[in-house]
């Protein structure tokens, strides 16, 4: 019983606390003043990391700032019969293209049961700036490292190929690249990695260099029409990749 409150007394002090308090954000803000935005939502942040281009080193110089992250709801709102939404999401908030999409911690739960890569991507994320110190996400989350991710990868990389024919971008097509490199990495060593020129540099030696991969990394060309000549060589080599990944 001593232990167990100490313990308690323990996690009071510590529980929502930052880890460096006035870190910046990529020069588009810092974490007290996203923490202190969410907060006025009335909820209490759990967990917030930086995602999307920035959390994979793919990040143009005037790309957006995407916030995810988790937040409980105050106890009364959890026991009433209304108990509002599970989710929050705001769009250039502060003045500034910074894109905020957060789940309430049951949901974020039930996410991880179904295996959502998403979610676990985003637990294990480099770019974390602000946890509870009394919980152990990235713990909780190499739980489900799992093959079970396959479907989310499958079906993840499914959807951005679409996206990348219906707008012909080599933007669209550089994250169909970077999904299914990343299954592959998964699924073979039961490990992430977040920096995509990393990620493609660990197959340098296994596949032929894409030039056309090549060519949309220099970001030149990320937003405007690709060739059809360009379309069938992608699609080649969508094949010899996706077989790996079954193979895997």
């Amino acid at each position: 019983m001593k232990n167990l409150k100490e313990e308690i007394r323990k996690n009071r002090v510590t529980r929502n606390r930052l880890e460096n308090e006035g870190k910046d954000l990529f020069g588009m803000a810092t974490d007290t003043e996203i923490v202190e935005f969410i907060k006025g939502y009335g909820v209490r942040p759990l967990f917030l990391c930086v995602t999307g281009s920035h959390m994979w080193n793919l990040a143009e110089p005037n790309a957006d700032l995407d916030i995810r992250g988790i937040f409980v709801k105050p106890t009364e709102i959890i026991l009433s019969l209304h108990e509002g939404a599970d989710t929050i999401e705001a769009c250039n908030v502060l003045r500034k293209d910074i894109d905020i999409q957060l789940y309430e911690v049951e949901k974020a739960f039930q996410m991880l049961q179904v295996h959502n890569g998403n979610i676990v991507e985003m637990l294990l994320s480099p770019t974390t700036f602000y946890k509870t110190m009394d919980i152990d996400w990235q713990k909780i989350a190499k739980n489900y490292l799992t093959k079970r991710l396959a479907h989310y990868y499958k079906g993840y990389y499914h959807s951005q190929r679409s996206r990348a024919m219906r707008n012909r971008g080599g933007k669209a097509l550089t994250y169909t690249y970077r999904e299914i490199y990343q299954g592959i990495w998964l699924m073979r060593t039961g490990k992430l990695v977040y920096d995509f020129r990393e990620l493609r540099n660990n197959f340098e030696q296994e596949f032929m260099p894409s030039k056309l991969l090549d060519k949309w990394l220099e970001r030149k060309t990320w937003n405007t029409p690709v060739s059809e000549d360009e379309i069938r060589q992608f699609e080649k080599e969508w094949e010899m990749l996706l077989a790996v990944f079954e193979r895997e």
